[in-house]
Formats: structure tokens, sequence, C-alpha cells
């Protein structure tokens, strides 16, 4: 899993205008069994934020749980949002830049 996040990395997070932006983590659900931790953030500033996964299901590792958060509101307009992922194994993502639709 952690080399199909790492060569389809445009496919982390999709922005999307309805009722204002959101962005959606669909791509990095699926794949949490590879992940730790995902961290964002908007514009230039840090990525310090968490977006926090559900926990990995090893019968069914794709699947994407009933009650799972999949997307979250942003800040009107954002520009960009980068996006870092640490792997369970302990290594990092270098951190990605993902530009809003204008």
């Amino acid at each position: 899993q952690k080399k199909l996040l790492e060569q389809f990395w445009t496919s982390w997070i999709a922005f999307r205008e309805w009722q204002g932006m959101t962005v959606y983590f669909t791509h990095l659900v699926t794949y949490r069994c590879a992940i730790k931790e995902v961290c964002y953030g908007f514009g230039d500033g840090p990525v310090d934020k968490v977006f926090k996964l559900p926990p990995c299901d090893g019968d069914d590792p794709h699947s994407v749980p009933e009650n799972a958060t999949l997307h979250m509101k942003v800040p009107p307009k954002p520009a960009s949002m980068q996006a870092q992922l640490t792997y369970v194994d302990g290594t990092q993502s270098p951190a990605r830049s993902f530009n809003a639709p204008k």
C-alpha cells in the first residue's frame, strides 16, 4: 500500500466546491492500513493539523467504514493545501502540495 500511495500521491486529496470548499480524503481512508498519521496545512502555513483516519481493518483493509469521515470543510477559497503522511513503518512522505480549484 505504501508503494501505491507514493506512486499515486496526486490522488491523496480532492477539492470540491459544494456549499463552500470541501476537501476529500477518500483515497487515504481506503489505504489507511499503511498510514500511521495524515498531517495537513493550508497555503504556506505549517503542515501541523491531523486528519484522523479510522482504524485499519485487517480482514478487509480497503473497505471504507460506514461511519468514516471522508471529507471536511476548508477555509473559503484556499489557494493550496499540503499533506504529509507518516507510514506505519515510521517513514514519512515528502509534504505534497495540492492546488485548490480557482
